[in-house]
């Protein structure tokens, strides 16, 4: 039985300074089979766009709240 070998690969994006076209088409010449994408300071325009390259995809987000009190 022959494994299947899986690499990885790390862009980073910042919307305000890079192209999400030259992104995308980094993304569409690969062989990408999974998206995991972290999404800090994402728009719901640039999510959307995201979620239309049909590669299956997971978004990781966070909040934070700061009411919490140091002792």
């Amino acid at each position: 039985m022959q494994k299947k070998r899986i690499g990885t690969k790390m862009m980073h994006f910042y919307e305000k300074t890079d192209s999400l076209e030259d992104c995308f088409s980094e993304l569409r010449g690969s062989d990408c089979i999974g998206i995991i994408l972290v999404g800090t300071e994402i728009t719901k325009e640039v999510c959307k766009k995201f979620i239309e390259l049909s590669i299956p995809l997971t978004l990781l987000d966070a909040y934070h709240s700061c009411s919490f009190s140091a002792r």
